[in-house]
């Protein structure tokens, strides 16, 4: 067959033997794209469930336009706005979470630490504030939930600003595995299996504590609802308001996410495993087998017009040879541990 069509047929076999599979990639920017949203969704449950409505004129719809990006932009602000109550610790709390870099650069941003009061901090002490058997001033909670009596929901209400920390703190670290799996395919992260496999863990972790806080603060939310719906129509604005927010919340859409990425986590893990690693040995083995015996067909060998490089015609026979391909050639993954 042609010179062309032998070496089109080299060069496939090439780039499958150099790149492997690249499922990796495609996999690791799902559990991205997934994250993300999922932490929008989750805004919602931090802003509506607990709190009390801001006394602001902001409309509901206003609310529902508001995007990430945009919720960022507002937790940079100094002065209070519509969004964030700045003069409530609840408020102050969910700007400074914000304001975090691994949630700026989830909205595409690069940005340094900012220099006010830290989110870890505030946190801390809020946890103490809000472990008392009343909430105090200023917390931003609506009335009901700054009693006694709900001093559990309060506590995970805090856990889940907690572990949405976390649960973004890790997602962002797994954008550069993303790329050096785009660049070595999945034997690259075979590589990295050690390190890789610990960061899904920890993210399968975060992802779980997040739900059961979610639960939490949600059940806490709906148990009042039916509280406050028993009352109609003696409900105060303020409880009728903070009712009408509570749309804002997705527990549907909530419940798919974490299965989904419950899910690509434990598959991202077995792209790394041993047996991924000798599955890609093998069609790497495979691959370079080709190459060699397509470089040493009469066909291609007739049409070359250069001399061969010393010892490249040896190599070739050697490569070709089932029981004498180099292994270091094909990849070095380090043993698993």
């Amino acid at each position: 067959f042609p010179a062309a069509q032998v070496c089109r047929h080299l060069e496939r076999l090439f780039q499958q033997t150099v790149s492997l599979e690249r499922t990796g990639e495609a996999k690791i920017g799902q559990l991205l794209a997934l994250g993300r949203e999922l932490v929008e969704s989750m805004l919602p449950v931090l802003r509506f469930s607990l709190l009390a409505p801001s006394h602001s004129q902001e409309s509901v719809d206003h609310k529902q336009r508001l995007a990430f990006s945009q919720l960022l932009e507002a937790a940079k602000a100094d002065s209070e706005s519509a969004v964030f109550d700045l003069s409530t610790e609840s408020g102050r709390l969910i700007a400074a979470l914000l304001r975090e870099v691994h949630f700026r650069r989830l909205g595409g941003e690069e940005l340094e630490p900012s220099a006010a009061t830290s989110f870890a901090a505030l946190l801390e002490e809020m946890s103490r504030n809000w472990s008392e058997p009343s909430a105090g001033q200023d917390t931003g909670l609506l009335a009901a939930f700054a009693q006694e009596s709900h001093v559990e929901a309060r506590t995970a209400f805090l856990e889940l600003c907690r572990h949405l920390d976390r649960f973004c703190f890790f997602l962002m670290a797994l954008e550069p595995y993303q790329k050096v799996a785009a660049a070595g395919g999945d034997a690259a992260l075979c590589w990295l299996r050690r390190s890789l496999s610990h960061l899904m863990q920890e993210l399968g972790k975060a992802l779980l504590q997040l739900r059961e806080a979610r639960l939490a603060v949600v059940q806490a939310s709906k148990k009042h609802l039916q509280e406050l719906a028993k009352q109609l129509p003696k409900t105060g604005k303020l409880e009728l308001r903070w009712m009408q927010d509570l749309r804002q919340v997705d527990d549907q859409r909530l419940d798919e996410l974490h299965k989904t990425l419950s899910k690509g986590f434990a598959e991202v893990q077995s792209l790394i495993s041993a047996a991924r690693e000798v599955e890609l040995k093998s069609m790497a083995k495979e691959g370079l087998q080709s190459i060699a015996s397509a470089f040493l067909s009469a066909d291609f060998q007739a049409r070359c017009s250069l001399a061969l490089p010393d010892r490249l015609a040896a190599e070739m026979r050697q490569l070709a040879s089932s029981a004498a391909v180099p292994m270091s050639a094909v990849m070095s993954v380090p043993a698993s541990s």
